[in-house]
């Protein structure tokens, strides 16, 4: 935050939101935020996010899965379901962050994603918007 402006006025600060972005002190507003997801809209990921765990579970499956009801203690930005599987010699980590067709990654789970993939880790990352999605990555991995 600029020192000028250290005293400035709620007023000020609601007029000048590019200086004072909500997030709180030091933060930078690089783009417009998309509006937090309605009751309903939580709940449709919600159980869409359960459908998908409900098919890895039937296929074996293992899967890591936070709980949506209470606020997380998972680091930020953490992809909604983690697993790994083998396919053919190797294993293959998995992130899956399910989100509604539309809708975008935050930038704390855009980080995220990339900090996954890219060396040391070797995660392998997809966003999902439906189970077909999902029965198409694990046909593409043998896993039918």
């Amino acid at each position: 935050m600029d020192p000028r402006f250290s005293n400035a006025s709620e007023s000020f600060k609601k007029a000048n939101r590019h200086i004072f972005p909500e997030d709180g002190p030091g933060s930078v507003l690089t783009a417009p935020l998309e509006p937090a997801p309605t009751k309903e809209q939580t709940k449709s990921e919600r159980k869409l996010q359960g459908q998908i765990v409900n098919l890895l579970r039937l296929k074996g499956i293992q899967v890591l899965w936070h709980r949506t009801d209470k606020k997380s203690a998972a680091t930020v930005g953490w992809p909604d379901l983690t697993f790994a599987v083998e396919s053919g010699l190797r294993t293959i980590a998995i992130g899956m962050e399910v989100k509604l067709p539309g809708k975008k990654l935050s930038t704390e789970q855009q980080k995220v994603a990339v900090e996954m993939m890219n060396p040391p880790n070797g995660w392998t990352y997809h966003v999902v918007t439906s189970v077909d999605e999902v029965l198409s990555i694990l046909r593409r991995l043998g896993l039918e």
